[in-house]
């Protein structure tokens, strides 16, 4: 056996070697081709000229280009079975490729080359190949762990089988060893100048994380999930990596990281940590011909102690300077100098700008704004150019004291030190070596150098004086400071901030041969570890620290004052130039220096100062740390609600004492610690304002003149630019760069905005942004427009509208939710345009509505569309075509309403196109790009703006065998944060069944792995992606992309583009083409109706199958399915939250079972697992007020919400509360198959919840009634009595009856609701207590007494629907309440024209109160109808009256009968005030002359 293997592989290894001669003979015609070679990390280029047919991994060998590999070995066959050689050919059929297994071929597909040409000839006989790179060495090192996972040891890891290497390896050293410290090297992200990341030292632990959202706010960095019970922490191909990631699996240098170092702070192992600096600066140290200069920031003097165990400030700022000096640093200067030096300049530079903007021309304003922002700040900075680009006006040009001071060395100090090196003649070596000397070896003797310096005293200083004479002709001539050898010297700074490794590396902070001034920056950490290195102190041994010197800072940049101290803490810069400030400005030496308005911990503090010789000024101020903070300040600010002169920022929590490049510490309680201690330094100082710095004035009489000066600009001030962020790493390059939000230009563009309140509007939005992206490039419009989606509430009104008036058009698309409102994406919008003037839009227009035609009647279909839509053209909008009206019970939803009005709309956009000729597809709407690493079956990220709660039970309510199964689920909301309100929904999103995914999945594979990490980013910068930003391939097909639906037109529309033969494009141009005469338009309906999105890509996979990335916008998102909550918080188990659901199943055309997407989600999922949802708040509310008598109908699951209503009144009666009666009907069924609850509704009477549940089931009653279906209005016409006494009861303690009873109902939304109000209205005149006129054909209550007869019952119905729709898998369910005309009906009609007269005097005065106290919530009633508005319940019964009385007014048996005029008048009134009306004393008017006319008719 073994000599047979050893044969075998003898003849493979030859006919590899016979094949590799064949292909490289000289005797053969071979084609050479040029690889070039791309590396990804650091954008070198490597080029080589090899033979067609070359394995991309030997041309790499060729051009040393180092490419991982385990399997591969260049004498053997390959096999591609490791995965670690990993590249990306450009062009190439797939994403990635196999090194070993790919060969190098021309890009013309085989044709002969033309020598003719040469660069067509470069053209065809080049190949780009991608290596490196933060994308392929993921995927490189997950291969790597996932063969070593394979291993059987328990320690899978590298240094495991080095430990074994005498076993494993007699015959040489390990290959693997080398590979994993190489894939270890390149996975280490030091991308950043501030932050390097290791992924190899993270443990998961996600302090980091938190530190960047909850401290920060940036969101930068995303946790590991946690691992599932039982499993195991493991990396690779079929697990979740243990570490830390950043959004996208972006490189630090490209996320919106600011390099604040706050996860450096709080991270355990090491991991994430600043770069470290103190290499180099050992290096500068040991260098002999090198002058090496220190400078300490403020804070510094405070933490240094700490990274030796000592407490805050335990170290003076003279142990600090011993410090620097045992360590070798010559000079030892300190940044406080620079920081008075500072206030000096940004003092000046407010003032000018406040004088500015008084006196100043529209240019000088807009160039120097104000509020002017503090500078000083290196993390802010950044914020600014990444992410504010607009603030960067307002931004102080004054450089932070760091640049100030480093600037002045190199310029100033430095020079006059060459100089005096230069006339000193002692010093006959170089100048650096006289630092150097130590006790017992100087030049020459000591006595002969003091007495040469005591002979040439006076010619030294008339030199220098020279010096400085020629350095300050600068002021007026253009001679550059950067002239002078900086060669020597050596800036070093200690800071306690890791983005001033940031600040450090700025192009405007660099010298003229591309050298930055500041050298290095060593943080705190930093230079405790150089300390240790150079053995001056040991954080291991306590006592160490006792031997080091007390020194003085060396001049000239020794010298400080309590200001600059304070700039450590937040709130110091602020202050220390108010102390500057006031003494400038009265003229005098004020004693006050604590300004407490500006000290504290609080995340945003505003102060006005009163500044000037009799405080004429007042200076309004604002001091905000913290980014999250900030964040929020700067929101306020664009907003415009608050107005500033001055404003400080400062990155960190606390200021500079919290920076990220302190050490770490345990304590709560640090950052007070440090602060008390800043100030009593600043208490203990005896000179405390900045101006009274007596090197600052040196300074400025020998070298800067004044502030601001040519020279101070020169030296001291600095300039901002934009930098946004690059885009993530494709493999596959965007045809189209997207430009940025501050950069774009909407004068070409076509806005599509759209409000949603479940998503089907969004879905609607992304379709049109499709479409009219086709009719584009059909039009051939030159330029080309841009097509941008942005949601309702994406940004303010106020810059929204902006944006619109300046766009080509815009588009709105809005639902209807509720009873007629605006979903929350719209409302705000809606409401700012409906306080806008009549020209305040200028912009074309069009509205597309997305509503149910069920509520035609109640005039509510598509009611927010059609308000939005005239509110628009009263505003001064110029209306393109008339609102679109889309229904979600026609067969293809509002998609055949949508395809209409896009018909019209489009050739009014852009013209006529060319015809009905398709093109290329254009941009998919969303980037999909390779992430590093790689995700098993328990990653899952959170879908945006939802939460995961976790399925507790599962309780069948249905009889066993049921054909109509129907549970309660219970949900823990345990450490959710959720809450929810009795009568509120629950909206839950369902998952895809895992075999359609996998039909997917066969389609694409091998491309696309299951877990395989994707980065998804919207190409449009107004939308907001559904999609979170970094999940695996399986995850985004089952939980996002809407499979199983029903496709739509447009769907085979776009994928006719793909189509490849002409069979094809014929069978899909029959399912989408509604202009051809000769396709059967049915054919879409029957296909349609036994195809979901999967099977129809299985059928057309074979020659048209889009690529991966174009599903995103092909394929809708699954929308979430709204549930009635069936618990109450009250009456629950704590944090849990029920729902009770009936299966949904129907029969296709094709007599195949379907099952909705969302009951098949529920009722397959296992207890334990996460289920993704939102709460809702519903409308079902119940009565503030629990003695007030509640009547409710509840058909089939509608009884949900009433259990929870039930548990509520139940926990109310437990507490002690008095509860009014509550009668229930029930609509089931079958008493024995789905009576729910039954067992629940007997307890809840027994306790005095529940007064009486009356059931009714349909089909056990077909026998009595001829087989006829029973229902709930069967039951109230046969026993009227049980409705009157639910109805109208007698008030014992009042003497009288009262009808105050709320009803409610729950269930289907089409004519049920219409035939109980019916039976309602049939039982009460059928008691004998009411009387039918025929005069007017309406029943009419009795005058029992004179208040019942005054004021009719004041019963609220709220109407619910909960059904299925046409769509197979989609379960929805949307809320309404009654309108107008739902009321018209049921309310009372007095024939009696004294009862009617007195009614409507009555009517009239209780209006004319509510009009003149109450009219902004009059209009919020009438105009927005927002019911369900938890901050208006508590009005609901005082409007109640009001209410009744209009609603009485407009009952049209009533009008009618008053005549044709009067009805006509009253009838445009009533529109009118229904339909938008603002002049309430206009409409009271008209109100009193109607019902003098009323009254008038009656009488006669």
């Amino acid at each position: 056996m073994t000599s047979t293997l050893e044969q075998q592989q003898t003849e493979d290894c030859n006919n590899n070697n016979n094949n590799n001669q064949t292909m490289m003979s000289p005797t053969m015609t071979t084609t050479m081709v040029t690889v070039e070679f791309h590396d990804d990390t650091d954008g070198s280029v490597t080029t080589v000229q090899v033979p067609e047919g070359t394995k991309i991994i030997q041309a790499a060998r060729q051009a040393n280009v180092y490419i991982p590999t385990l399997c591969h070995h260049p004498r053997l066959t390959p096999v591609g079975k490791c995965g670690l050689c990993v590249v990306s050919v450009e062009g190439g059929p797939t994403p990635t490729q196999l090194a070993c297994t790919t060969t190098v071929c021309r890009r013309d597909g085989g044709s002969a080359p033309n020598n003719n040409d040469d660069e067509d000839d470069d053209h065809h006989h080049s190949m780009r190949v991608h290596v490196h790179g933060p994308v392929l060495n993921g995927l490189a090192d997950a291969a790597l762990r996932r063969n070593l996972d394979r291993s059987s040891w328990t320690n899978p890891t590298p240094q495991r089988f080095a430990a074994h290497n005498n076993d494993l390896a007699p015959c040489g050293t390990l290959e693997l060893e080398d590979l994993a410290a190489w894939v270890r090297h390149e996975m280490v992200d030091v991308s950043s100048n501030a932050i390097s990341y290791d992924p190899s030292l993270c443990i998961g632990c996600s302090r980091c994380v938190r530190a960047c959202d909850q401290l920060q706010g940036m969101k930068v960095l995303e946790a590991p999930l946690p691992l599932s019970s039982g499993s195991t922490a493991t990396v690779g191909i079929a697990t979740a990596p243990p570490c830390m990631t950043t959004r996208a699996g972006r490189v630090l240098k490209e996320t919106d990281c600011i390099s604040c170092g706050q996860c450096t702070v709080f991270c355990p192992t090491g991991a994430i940590k600043e770069v470290d600096h103190t290499p180099q600066v050992m290096r500068a140290l040991s260098d002999p011909d090198r002058v090496v200069v220190l400078q300490t920031a403020p804070s510094v003097r405070v933490t240094i102690s700490e990274m030796f165990g000592e407490d805050p400030g335990a170290w003076s700022e003279q142990k600090l300077v011993g410090a620097a000096k045992a360590c070798g640093f010559h000079f030892v200067f300190d940044t406080n100098m620079t920081a008075d030096l500072t206030i000096m300049e940004e003092a000046n530079e407010l003032l000018h700008r406040i004088d500015i903007a008084q006196n100043g021309t529209e240019h000088e304003r807009k160039k120097s704004p104000l509020p002017m922002f503090t500078s000083c700040c290196p993390g802010w900075i950044n914020l600014v150019e990444q992410s504010y680009p607009e603030l960067i006006p307002h931004l102080s040009t004054c450089r932070s004291p760091m640049g100030m001071l480093s600037s002045v060395i190199r310029h100033h100090w430095w020079p006059k030190q060459l100089r005096m090196n230069e006339e000193t003649h002692e010093a006959h070596d170089s100048f650096v070596s006289w630092p150097r000397t130590k006790k017992g070896h100087s030049f020459r003797k000591r006595s002969s150098r003091k007495l040469v310096l005591q002979q040439e005293n006076e010619e030294l200083k008339s030199r220098v004086a020279n010096l400085e004479a020629k350095l300050a002709m600068a002021n007026d001539t253009e001679t550059s400071l950067d002239e002078i050898d900086q060669s020597k010297l050596y800036v070093v700074a200690v800071m306690p901030c890791t983005a001033k490794k940031d600040e450090m590396a700025r192009d405007q902070l660099r010298m003229l041969d591309g050298k930055p001034e500041t050298d290095a920056v060593l943080t705190v950490r930093e230079f405790g570890r150089l300390m240790e290195l150079r053995g001056v102190a040991k954080r291991e041994d306590p006592y160490s620290s006792k031997n080091i010197p007390e020194l003085m800072y060396d001049n000239p940049f020794g010298d400080s004052t309590g200001a600059a101290i304070i700039f450590g803490v937040t709130g110091g810069v602020m202050e220390a130039a108010l102390r500057t400030a006031a003494d400038v400005l009265s003229g005098k030496d004020i004693q006050r220096v604590k300004y407490e308005g500006v000290r504290g911990m609080a995340g945003i503090k505003e102060a006005t100062v009163q500044l000037g010789r009799k405080n004429e000024i007042d200076l309004s101020v604002a001091v905000c740390h913290q980014m999250r903070n900030v964040r929020e300040f700067l929101a306020q600010i664009e907003a415009g609600e608050k107005t500033y002169h001055f404003v400080e920022v400062m990155t960190c929590p606390g200021g500079c004492i919290g920076g990220g490049g302190l050490p770490q510490s345990r304590d709560p309680n640090i950052l007070v610690k440090r602060v008390s201690k800043i100030y009593s330094l600043d208490e203990r100082n005896v000179i405390r304002k900045s101006h009274q710095n007596k090197a600052v004035s040196s300074l400025y009489f020998d070298l800067l003149g004044k502030p601001l000066s040519h020279l101070s600009h020169q030296l001291l001030h600095t300039s901002y630019y934009p930098r946004p962020r690059k885009p993530p790493i494709a493999l596959k390059a965007p045809t189209q760069a997207v430009a940025t939000v501050m950069d774009s230009d909407s004068s070409n563009s076509v806005c599509i905005v759209f409000g949603t309140q479940s998503g089907t509007a969004a879905q609607a939005a992304k379709e049109i942004k499709v479409e009219l992206l086709h009719f584009i490039g059909r039009s051939k419009a030159q330029p080309e427009p841009e097509v941008r989606i942005v949601a309702g509430n994406a940004m303010s009104p106020e810059r929204l509208l902006s944006m619109l008036n300046g766009a080509l058009a815009t588009i709105f698309v809005t639902s209807t939710f509720g009873e007629g409102e605006f979903p929350e994406t719209m409302l705000k919008l809606y409401e700012y345009l409906e306080s806008c003037g009549d020209q305040d839009f200028s912009g074309r227009f069009a509205v597309f509505g997305l509503g149910s035609s069920m509520y035609a009647a109640g005039d509510q279909f598509n009611q927010a569309a059609r308000m939005l839509d005239k509110r628009l053209g009263e505003i001064g909008g110029s209306r393109i075509i008339e609102v679109g009206l889309g229904d979600d019970q026609a067969a293809e939803l509002y998609r055949g309403e949508l395809d209409k009005f896009m018909e019209k709309l489009e050739p009014k956009l852009f013209g006529q196109s060319a015809g009905a000729s398709f093109i290329d597809p254009p941009e998919p709407l969303y980037r999909i790009s390779l992430a590093a690493g790689s995700h098993g079956r328990h990653f899952r990220p959170v879908p945006p703006n939802y939460h995961f709660v976790t399925l507790q039970l599962a309780k069948s309510m249905v009889s066993e065998g049921y054909h109509r199964p129907a549970s309660m689920f219970s949900f823990s909301l345990a450490n959710t944060g959720l809450k929810y309100d009795v009568g509120d929904h629950l909206a839950v999103l369902p998952r895809n069944p895992e075999i359609a995914v996998n039909k997917i999945l066969a389609l694409y594979a091998p491309a696309i792995e299951k877990t395989q990490l994707l980065s998804v980013e919207a190409v449009d910068h107004f939308s907001t992606s559904p999609f979170p930003s970094t999940l695996t391939a399986g995850e985004m097909l089952e939980q996002y992309l809407d499979l199983c639906a029903r496709p739509s037109r447009g769907f085979f529309k776009q994928l006719y583009l793909f189509a490849t033969t002409a069979e094809s494009r014929a069978k899909l141009r029959v399912l989408f083409d509604r202009e051809n005469p000769n396709v059967s338009q049915d054919a879409f309906e029957l296909y349609t109706g036994t195809h979901t999105y999967v099977d129809v890509l299985c059928d057309f996979a074979k020659d048209s199958l889009p690529p991966f990335e174009y599903l995103l916008s092909m394929i809708p998102t699954i929308c979430p399915r709204l549930y009635s909550i069936a618990s109450s918080p009250l009456g629950a188990a704590e944090d849990q939250l029920d729902l009770l659901v009936v299966s949904n199943k129907w029969k296709d055309a094709a007599k195949q079972e379907r099952v909705g997407l969302a009951t098949q989600y529920l009722f397959g999922a296992e207890v334990g697992e996460r289920v993704a949802v939102q709460i809702k708040t519903g409308i079902l509310q119940p009565p503030a007020n629990p003695e007030t008598p509640v009547l409710m109908f509840g058909l089939g699951t509608g009884v949900a919400p009433f259990r929870g209503f039930l548990q509520h009144r139940q926990a109310l009666k437990r507490n002690g509360a008095k509860l009014g009666p509550a009668t229930l009907y029930v609509g089931f069924r079958h008493e024995m198959n789905d009576y729910y609850l039954q067992h629940n509704y007997q307890t809840w009477i027994e306790e005095g919840v529940l007064t009486a549940v009356r059931p009714v089931f349909s089909h056990d009653s077909l026998k009595e009634w001829g087989g006829k279906l029973y229902f709930i209005s069967d039951l109230i016409a046969e026993h009227p009595e049980d409705m009157f006494n639910a109805l109208i009861h007698h008030d014992e303690a009042e003497g009288k009856h009262k009808s105050d009873v709320h009803v409610y109902y729950c269930g289907p939304a089409m004519g049920i609701p219409e035939t109980i109000q019916t039976a309602m209205e049939g039982a009460l005149a059928s008691t004998g207590m009411v009387s039918v006129c025929g005069s007017c054909s309406c029943s009419c209550l009795p005058r029992i007494g004179r208040d019942l007869s005054s004021s009719p019952p004041s019963y609220s119905v709220f109407r619910h629907k909960n059904r299925p729709t046409c769509s197979w898998n989609v379960w929805s369910m949307s809320k309404i309440a009654s309108t107008p005309s739902a009321f018209r009906h049921r309310l009372p009609r007095f024939c009696d024209a004294r009862s009617m007269c007195f009614y409507i005097q009555e009517a009239l005065a209780q209006f004319h109160q509510y009009l003149f106290k109450r009219s902004l919530l009059f209009r919020a009633w009438f105009r927005h109808k927002q019911y369900r508005k938890k901050s208006q319940l508590v009005y609901r019964e005082e409007t109640q009256q009001c209410r009744i009385t209009f609603l009485f007014y407009s009952s049209s048996p009533f009008v009618e009968s008053l005549g044709v005029s009067v009805g006509s008048i009253w009838r445009l009134f009533v529109a009118d005030l229904f339909g938008g009306g603002r002049d309430f004393e206009g409409c009271f008017r008209i109100i009193i002359n109607i019902a003098s006319l009323v009254v008038v008719n009656l009488w006669h």
